[in-house]
């Protein structure tokens, strides 16, 4: 029934975007379609583009209907290459009451995302202070704990290393339930592994003053085996290949009401390759080369869809001329970030030839080899790659304030033009 009701919602978005189609044949460097396909996958029918009420195959579909509308085709039947993972999800309850006052999910705390569902009222209390306490006191509110404690810790108390190994030995330490980190920012993942006990990080400005009690009812279900897709395209047959990558996934859902939007990341991503896709298939002159486009599942689970590609490819990987994998480019202004330039000088000096010449952008920084996004498993098979973000003042990042309405495009056309340009010189 809820997905049938995504369904009818996503009709009624697209029936706005054909028109917007309609009004203007799309052959590449299109701002206005970018925007739109932003809007749409960063909007509520999607579900986050995660793995409660099956948002990334909502996403899937959509996308794959695109590539058929380009007239792109698949390497064999279907453009899906489906596979399987274990996530850790937060379907359910959740809410926070410290003292007396309720929080905001996403906005005044966010669950870390590999931590156990947990329901009651407990005791707060702070470790500076419990470091502090004589032996025999500590002892006694030890004993008196009985596992209805949470230890609250300030991130900037935090030791170099493993958190969760951390926060074992206070837990164990001190007969506590969870913890309540407190931090300046709250940046949400996906996990997919489960600890034991339950993680809260709690925005500074959110939190009272040495609170006494916190109330909890949060739910998280393990899901072993889920099943996402991989979304693979081409132009016409060539015995080489380029390939544009961008992952279509987001972080989805914390509980039934707080979604993460992913406008910037990575719904922008998809929006160029979409884009590209739409250049390089009315082109008549680039005959010599295969273009492939994958949407990619499974990045923010841990580089999950391009590394089952890596290992099950539809084509040769040694067949690929190069690859430039999309993601955050809904900045700019501030220049963009070649990661692998480094690794290939003599490809990224020819991108800074370019921009140089033709003044697109502010400035193109080089970065090394970083296991950072969907090019990496690329790289690790010896396929020339690059993985380009852009750079600017919208900072919004894995947090309920990437949306849509605040991501403008500002260097939109130039970096289009970069990117075909330098493809131009293979």
């Amino acid at each position: 029934m809820l997905f049938d009701l995504h369904k009818k919602t996503i009709k009624q978005a697209i029936v706005g975007f054909i028109l917007l189609l309609s009004s203007s044949q799309l052959f590449g460097q299109d701002i206005s379609y970018a925007k739109e396909t932003t809007n749409i996958l960063a909007s509520e029918p999607f579900q986050g583009r995660g793995y409660i009420n099956k948002g990334d195959s909502i996403a899937a579909s959509w996308i794959k209907d695109e590539f058929e509308r380009i007239r792109l085709s698949p390497f064999e039947k279907s453009f899906f290459q489906h596979f399987q993972f274990s996530v850790n999800t937060f379907p359910g309850a959740m809410e926070v009451r410290i003292d007396k006052t309720p929080l905001s999910p996403g906005k005044d705390y966010i669950v870390s995302p590999s931590s156990k569902g947990i329901s009651g009222s407990f005791n707060l209390f702070w470790l500076q202070d419990l470091l502090k306490m004589e032996k025999n006191t500590l002892e006694k509110h030890i004993e008196k704990s009985n596992d209805s404690t949470f230890i609250v810790i300030d991130e900037n108390d935090l030791k170099k290393g493993d958190p969760n190994a951390f926060f074992n030995v206070c837990l164990k330490s001190f007969k506590a339930k969870g913890i309540i980190l407190i931090k300046d920012k709250l940046t949400w993942g996906v996990s997919q592994t489960s600890e034991a006990f339950l993680v809260l990080e709690v925005m500074k400005s959110s939190i009272p003053k040495k609170p006494k009690t916190i109330h909890l009812n949060i739910e998280n279900v393990w899901v072993d085996n889920y099943r996402s897709q991989n979304i693979i395209a081409h132009t016409q047959d060539a015995d080489s290949f380029i390939v544009f990558t961008a992952h279509y996934d987001h972080l989805g859902k914390m509980g039934h009401e707080t979604m993460f939007p992913g406008a910037n990341d990575n719904a922008s991503g998809v929006s160029v390759l979409l884009d590209l896709a739409n250049h390089y298939n009315n082109k008549t002159d680039s005959s010599n080369y295969c273009f492939v486009f994958i949407a990619f599942a499974g990045e923010e689970a841990g580089l999950i869809g391009s590394e089952y590609f890596t290992e099950h490819p539809l084509f040769s990987l040694n067949k690929i001329k190069f690859l430039i994998n999309l993601d955050l480019m809904g900045n700019g202004e501030e220049g963009i970030t070649v990661v692998n330039g480094t690794l290939h000088k003599k490809e990224f000096e020819t991108l800074v030839e370019i921009n140089n010449k033709k003044g697109y952008l502010t400035k193109v920084n080089i970065r090394g080899k970083a296991k950072n996004s969907d090019h990496y498993y690329f790289t690790e098979k010896k396929v020339p790659a690059f993985f380009i973000y852009t750079l600017g003042e919208n900072k919004a990042y894995h947090d309920i304030y990437d949306i849509p309405e605040t991501l403008l495009f500002p260097e939109y056309n130039d970096l289009f033009h970069l990117l075909t340009d330098f493809i131009a010189t293979f």
